[in-house]
């Protein structure tokens, strides 16, 4: 939750951002429908699909709220929590009473609630390549499009319906129809779907173990370290187990560098990982340049 944030309204305005429905939007009369339970409200399924912050950054959000107060107000539907788990346990940390003045409700539809927090979420949180692709194909499950991440590079998987719907998550989760793709292959090993959700491992290196290991030892992978000491038993050098392409390179960089520039310049730490793995890829290509000519096909 680094950044700019929101200045403190006025006495008796909202909080920034917990109107961005308009209609959808309530005042809190419906308080009474949570009071009984503030210190045991739990997150919303479409809450649940982006991570949540570490534990240094909940202390750190529970300082800021501490020597400032809760800027942004926590968002309920349905007695769930919507938006603002990471504020709601940040309060608890700072051993903040919760009040009805910390609450919003949203009343729109399911489907207005899955556009506010996918743009709640993509545009607020610092989140990998391979955390908006895990969240974009959890969206597309949720919203009953199984099938269409399963689409790859693009191609629909059973019509033109389900591709567009793919294509709209990938747009809107600032990734790719690909990377989705791939995100639901490993989103089938719990145990690599945890580090690329944690942030821990890119989903292209994810991606190349599902593709290049079998099923023993994708269940060993406990670390990225072990991931990568079994792909280099394999013989699978960086995270590119099929033949390099430098226009699939250049427009991953792009893709990073324009992610990067629409949240705060000053926190990298979120793409990390994907720019490890770019300049990998970058290495790779440099050493291929070295020793052999490119086929001209993969630079066209």
């Amino acid at each position: 939750m680094r950044g700019t944030r929101n200045p403190r309204p006025e006495p008796g305005q909202e909080y920034p951002g917990t109107h961005s429905l308009g209609d959808a939007m309530s005042e809190p009369d419906d308080f009474a429908a949570i009071a009984h339970k503030l210190d045991d409200l739990v997150a919303h399924p479409l809450a649940d699909l982006f991570p949540m912050l570490g534990d240094e950054e909940l202390n750190e959000l529970a300082d800021s709220i501490k020597r400032e107060g809760l800027l942004e107000r926590i968002v309920v539907f349905g007695e769930l929590i919507l938006d603002g788990r990471n504020r709601y346990a940040a309060m608890r940390i700072a051993g903040i009473a919760y009040d009805r003045e910390h609450f919003a409700f949203f009343s729109g539809s399911e489907a207005e609630a899955i556009a506010f927090v996918e743009s709640k979420n993509i545009t607020r949180r610092h989140l990998t390549l391979g955390q908006r692709s895990m969240a974009a194909h959890d969206f597309l499950e949720m919203r009953g499009g199984k099938g269409a991440a399963r689409a790859r590079r693009g191609k629909a998987a059973d019509g033109e319906g389900r591709q567009a719907a793919l294509e709209e998550a990938a747009e809107n989760f600032g990734t790719s129809p690909e990377n989705i793709y791939h995100a639901r292959r490993v989103s089938e090993h719990k145990n690599l779907r945890k580090m690329v959700e944690d942030g821990e491992l890119a989903l292209s290196l994810a991606n190349t173990a599902v593709t290049n290991l079998d099923k023993r030892q994708l269940g060993q992978i406990k670390s990225p370290e072990t991931l990568k000491s079994l792909l280099k038993k394999k013989g699978v050098v960086g995270s590119q187990h099929s033949a390099f392409s430098p226009r699939r390179l250049a427009q991953q960089l792009t893709a990073v560098l324009d992610a990067m520039g629409q949240r705060d310049p000053t926190d990298l730490k979120g793409y990390q990982v994907e720019i490890d793995t770019a300049l990998q890829q970058l290495i790779t290509i440099a050493e291929k340049v070295s020793s052999a000519k490119i086929d001209e096909a993969q630079v066209a």
